[in-house]
């Protein structure tokens, strides 16, 4: 996390109740849409085992959702939340 420069992002396990509630507000998009930056190596959600989403806030980046597409339990679901705050 490096709030000097605006950016961060975290991961999450979270039940599907919560993960619905959060995606509100959200519309889905492609990974190839989203806005690029690096990352760190732990940051590792893939097309193939995620879902992204997106909601755009005036001119400011898009804040971007990657969840899980399939999880072995619906209590325990991964979501990646990276978030850019620099224009």
């Amino acid at each position: 996390m490096s709030p000097a420069n605006g950016e961060w992002e975290f991961e999450i396990v979270a039940p599907s109740e919560w993960v619905e509630e959060v995606k509100t507000g959200f519309s889905p998009t492609s990974f190839e849409a989203v806005t690029k930056r690096a990352l760190p190596s732990w940051f590792s959600p893939n097309e193939e085992d995620f879902e992204v989403f997106k909601m755009q806030h005036g001119s400011f980046p898009p804040t971007q959702l990657y969840v899980e597409r399939s999880s072995k339990h619906p209590d325990e679901i991964q979501c990646f939340y990276p978030q850019t705050l620099k224009r």
